[in-house]
């Protein structure tokens, strides 16, 4: 997104609604000197844009003032962009928190990857790397479609469950011609994978792990529905889809080992990886190539393509944050240098 994009955004959702009062909150009881705030404006349509309620105008005027702060964050980060693919940062549905309580409303409290990360099961022919890779590739313009929309977590930290779910509804409908949404809310409730639990955060290469061993089977999102809550496991006689293989492992100690994530994306399937996405709470568009760390493996998200036409290479990321966080619900991230750790945990799977 370049900063013209950037203008139009911020216009449209200027124009998105035009109101007297913020949400269960009227501004007849807000001071005077938050409502004459040059900013206020740009808070009553985030607040309208993303449906947020406060319940008094005391934390209103707490949020208003945490909603300040990120400006100012935004443009000190936008103060550093030298070309226009670079990050750009601006208003999301998360500009109202803290940058703690951000991670604690998001991002998971347990091991995404920990010390699995290099598992390896037998018969993992799908491996192989293909020197000869597409310069560009996209899952999503597969035809007939492999890719289900953008989900939202919620404030449930079950994003391991949605990046595997993924991986397995792209790979089912490239096997069956069939592509239907199944439930994360099963794994979130059923996956005995210790010490990690259900909302609380995930270990993608135990979860992989428990799914083969437990041959477990996997049911439609109709038929078991997000609830963004841990709750008891339901058990269902189906025969719908289960992993029959997968690995898991880590690209980061070895110079070109990125190149083998783009060669099993490109030939494989879309890769579930866990991510240090601190910062990711300001992000609106363009490629990822600072400001990202590798110091936690706190979230996890899905590869479904990437981009090496360009200046900067990148990973075509999607996120589970809904569809109007980044570029509808997606981000890219820069190949190679192992940016938020996108390096250190990666899954493939097969299924039947």
């Amino acid at each position: 997104m370049d900063k013209y994009q950037y203008v139009k955004t911020m216009g449209l959702l200027l124009l998105y609604v035009i109101c007297t009062s913020v949400r269960h909150v009227s501004t007849n009881t807000i001071d005077n000197n938050v409502t004459s705030d040059q900013s206020y404006g740009t808070f009553k349509d985030f607040i309208n844009m993303y449906n947020k309620t406060y319940s008094s105008s005391e934390e209103l005027r707490a949020r208003f003032d945490i909603f300040k702060q990120s400006l100012e964050r935004h443009r000190a980060l936008n103060a550093a962009r030298t070309h226009p693919h670079d990050a750009l940062y601006g208003v999301t549905q998360f500009s109202d928190m803290t940058p703690q309580e951000f991670s604690a409303s998001v991002l998971g409290h347990r091991s995404l990857g920990g010390q699995k990360a290099s598992a390896l099961k037998p018969n993992f022919q799908f491996l192989k790397i293909v020197k000869d890779v597409d310069p560009k590739f996209d899952w999503r313009t597969h035809k007939p479609a492999v890719v289900t929309k953008v989900r939202d977590q919620g404030s449930c930290g079950g994003c391991w469950a949605f990046s595997i779910v993924e991986c397995m509804e792209t790979q089912y409908a490239l096997k069956t011609g069939k592509l239907i949404e199944l439930s994360p809310q099963q794994l979130i409730d059923c996956a005995d994978t210790p010490p990690d639990h259900g909302c609380g955060g995930g270990n993608l290469c135990a979860t992989l792990e428990w799914l083969l061993d437990t041959n477990q089977t996997m049911v439609t999102e109709k038929k078991y529905p997000y609830k963004a809550k841990t709750g008891t496991c339901k058990h269902y006689t189906s025969t719908d889809v289960k992993v029959v293989n997968y690995t898991c492992r880590g690209y980061h100690d070895m110079t070109h080992q990125e190149d083998m994530m783009v060669s099993l994306l490109n030939h494989h399937g879309p890769l579930a990886v866990a991510v240090d996405a601190t910062s990711w709470q300001d992000y609106i568009g363009g490629i990822i190539q600072h400001h990202c760390y590798d110091r936690y493996d706190n979230h996890a998200v899905q590869i479904v393509g990437y981009d090496k036409t360009g200046p900067v290479p990148y990973y075509i990321v999607r996120n589970s944050w809904g569809s109007k966080f980044g570029l509808n619900g997606y981000l890219n991230i820069k190949i190679g240098d192992n940016l938020c750790g996108i390096a250190n945990t990666v899954g493939s799977l097969d299924v039947q």
